[in-house]
This record gives structure tokens, C-alpha cells and sequence, in this order.
């Protein structure tokens, strides 16, 4: 008798241990669980967006029985939020981030690492486009989040506009834009877009003509290096288009980047430079008198200089390091990345599959998406992957705006640009 207890007791006591082993991994979540998700809009507005995820969400609910509840952010206001939720310990299970806060996250230890055995849970690393996993974190690291959607940016034009002005094709070098620029430049129409206030895309083009100048934003060592010849010459550039060369109308300064893809698809600007997604903008606003083609570059490049036409770009999906529902949350990642899950996504916003079975399938090889896979496949660079880079994206992205008045005007002097990449310089965080 006493046998037969301890043997029943021995029994219960490895149950026990197996139950709460199998807790501590994560395996009780499954049917009746709820998880979490802050998603960020790739529509211009960000109730279409939710109603397409929605019939994503949906379907992964049926399948596995794990509810999620979506809470749709604000991409101008989010990235401080997750900052403040990572100090407050209060993250979502899941939730979508840029590509270029990989590395600036991935510092705080508030993302769970996607090392082999998360890898392993989501289908594994190697079904990913490479191009997007370059913006995943810090190299030499296991990334702390995967891609979601794919998105570089390219040129947008009009060939009606550009026909009549006797442009028989798009720009290809920089000199050749500010060329046709002025000869679209009309009374009706302005040759080409950009937003004053869109920090985030004044930033993005920054480092891109910066790259091309020759110009790095950080050194190798993580430390901010904005003000410098390259950078002053690129910022520069971008702003002679409106400061010199008169070919943005000065309002611009009032609107941001889905603004100026608003003049663009409203037929006041004949060229804008903006990113994937924008075709739900311009489908929204009824317009499809566009094309796309790869944006140009400075020819010949200066010393150094790099053909980069734009960052990885796109939405990156990551999991709290705190999370409760470590294997729900991984499931919701693996079906969000898987080939049907994608290809619904993709379809809904004008993105780029992030999975290379996807982006080679035939539904994805219209001659739009065919120009963004290959500026993000061949002539992009992941923003730097230090863990400064958020911050930099804050700082030196206020100091651009303020100089867009001074170009609408037609007062901006070159020691007005020195003084903000200064100014932003000094304002980054001291190491």
C-alpha cells in the first residue's frame, strides 16, 4: 500500500514538474488566449488598414484559437511610446516597428531576441527576402524583430504630364530631375513634391543623398557625425529645389510626406519621391496616371560616394521580452509572415513581400512592385544600426523642418544648414 502511494505520488510529482515546464516554455497559451498587437498603418488612413488586418487576424483566430486585440498607433507618436512601454514594462506581446528603430530597440533589452529556437518556431530565417533582414538590429546579434512588410522608396511620375512637356523618359540622374523638374514646373503644376513637415522622410533622404555624397551619420563607433561636408552638400541639394531651383511649390512646407503624395495624385506635382505603399494613397484619391521608376543619383559620385537610392524601408514585427504568451505571440508572427497571410497584406497595401516564395510569385510582378523589389534587392542600405539611431531620427529630423521656411522663402544660406546639423548633433544623447 505504501508502495502504491509512493509510486502515485511520484506520478503526481512528475506531472507537476512536466505542467509547469511546459508553462514556463510558454505551451499553455492556445485556445482562449489573448495577446495583444499595436499595428502601424501602411494606409493613409488607418481604419482601412485595420479592416484588412482584421481579415487576417480573423482567420488566424480560427485556426489557432488565440484572440488578438489590435490597437492601430500613430507612426509620428510610437516610437517614443514603445520607448516609454519598454521603461514601464508595459509593451503589447506584439507589435510593428520600423525598420530603422531595429538596432535603437534592441539596446534596451525590451525585445525578445529571435534566436534559433524562436526562428525555428516561425518557419525558420532563411524564407526571408535578405535585403529586409538587414534591418532587423545590430549586426553580429541574434534580430530582435523580423520583417513584416517590404517597402523602399522610388520615383513616382506622371507620363502624361511628362509627354507634354516633351520628356520622353524619367530622370536618371540628379542633374537630369532638376532638369526636367524645371521644365514641369508649369503654371498648373510644379515639377516635383516634397513635405516640409514629413521629419521622418526629410531624414530618410538625408542619409540616402548623404550616402551619396560619401557621407555617414554615425561613425563606425556609434557616434553622430551630422555635420560634415557630405551631409551639409546633401541636405543642401534637397533643399535647392526649393531654395534655387523653384520647382516645389512653397506651400509644401505646410505638408508632410503623404502630403506631398497627395499634390502628387491631385496632378499639381508632375514627380514625387516616396515609398511603397504610397499606391493606396493614390488609389484612394482615384488617380493611376503614374509610374515608377528607380530614383536618381549623382553622377559621377563624388569620392566615396555610394549609388544608394533608398533605405530598407518597411514595418518590422517584434515580440516584448515580457510577454506571457511567448508561444501565442509566436504563432502570431509566423502566420502573419506565412505565404497566404502575406499575400493578403501585400495585395490590401501596396507592399513588398517580405518572404522570397512570395515576392518571386507571379501575383507580385506587376512593373510597379518589379521597380521597388529591385531599389530594395540591389540599391538600398538599412538606416544605421546603432542604437543611437532613434534618437538621431528625432533630433535631426526637427532641425530639417525649421529650415523649409527659409527655403520657401529664398533665404537660406549654407551657414543655416551647418548650424542645424550642428545643433542636432549636439542634442544627441552623450556617450
Amino acid at each position: 500500500m505504501h508502495r502504491t502511494l509512493r509510486t502515485l505520488a511520484a506520478l503526481v510529482a512528475a506531472l507537476l514538474v512536466a505542467l509547469l515546464a511546459t508553462a514556463c516554455q510558454g505551451g499553455h497559451d492556445g485556445k482562449g488566449v489573448t495577446i495583444t498587437y499595436w499595428a502601424n498603418p501602411m494606409t493613409a488612413e488607418p481604419e482601412q488598414h485595420h479592416k484588412e488586418l482584421e481579415k487576417v487576424l480573423t482567420a488566424f483566430t480560427e485556426e489557432t484559437g488565440i484572440k488578438v486585440d489590435v490597437e492601430m498607433q500613430d507612426w509620428t507618436k510610437v516610437y517614443p511610446k514603445i520607448i516609454s512601454a519598454i521603461a514601464s514594462r508595459s509593451l503589447p506581446d506584439v507589435f510593428d516597428t520600423g525598420t530603422t528603430w531595429a538596432a535603437a530597440l534592441q539596446a534596451t533589452g525590451g525585445l525578445m531576441p529571435f534566436d534559433d529556437d524562436a526562428f525555428k518556431a516561425i518557419g525558420g530565417r532563411s524564407r526571408f527576402v535578405a535585403s529586409s533582414m538587414a534591418s532587423t538590429g545590430a549586426p553580429g546579434k541574434p534580430p530582435a524583430a523580423v520583417p513584416l512588410y517590404g517597402m523602399a522608396y522610388g520615383l513616382y511620375y506622371n507620363p502624361t504630364m511628362f509627354a507634354a512637356a516633351g520628356i520622353s523618359r524619367p530622370p536618371r540622374t540628379w542633374a537630369d530631375l532638376v532638369s526636367d523638374a524645371r521644365r514641369l514646373t508649369t503654371k498648373d503644376h510644379w515639377g516635383i513634391a516634397v513635405g516640409g513637415t514629413g521629419a521622418l522622410n526629410l531624414v530618410h533622404h538625408a542619409f540616402v543623398m548623404g550616402r551619396q555624397n560619401g557621407g555617414h551619420l554615425f561613425s563606425p563607433s556609434g557616434e553622430p557625425t551630422f555635420d560634415t561636408p557630405a551631409e551639409r552638400a546633401a541636405v543642401r541639394r534637397l533643399l535647392d529645389l526649393m531654395d534655387v531651383d523653384k520647382v516645389i511649390d512653397p506651400s509644401m512646407i505646410e505638408q508632410d510626406g503623404i502630403g506631398a503624395v497627395t499634390a502628387f495624385g491631385q496632378g499639381k506635382a508632375a514627380m514625387v519621391i516616396a515609398q511603397t505603399a504610397s499606391v493606396t494613397t493614390l488609389h484612394s484619391l482615384g488617380f493611376d496616371d503614374y509610374k515608377v521608376a528607380q530614383v536618381p543619383v549623382l553622377d559621377p559620385l563624388p569620392t566615396g560616394g555610394a549609388p544608394v537610392q533608398s533605405i530598407v524601408a518597411g514595418t518590422n514585427l517584434a515580440v516584448s521580452a515580457d510577454t506571457p504568451h511567448r508561444a501565442a505571440a509566436l504563432q502570431l508572427v509566423k502566420y502573419l509572415t506565412s505565404d497566404r497571410a502575406q499575400t493578403m497584406l501585400s495585395a490590401a497595401f501596396g507592399t513588398l513581400p517580405v518572404t522570397k516564395s512570395v515576392q518571386a510569385s507571379a501575383e507580385f510582378s506587376d512593373p510597379v512592385r518589379k521597380v521597388f523589389g529591385q531599389i530594395l534587392a540591389h540599391h538600398s542600405e538599412p538606416m544605421p544600426q546603432v542604437p543611437d539611431e532613434g534618437a538621431m531620427e528625432i533630433v535631426l529630423g526637427e532641425e530639417l523642418v525649421k529650415l523649409w521656411p527659409h527655403a520657401a522663402d529664398g533665404s537660406l544660406t549654407d551657414a543655416e544648414v551647418e548650424q542645424a546639423l550642428r545643433r542636432a548633433e549636439q542634442k544627441m544623447p552623450q556617450r
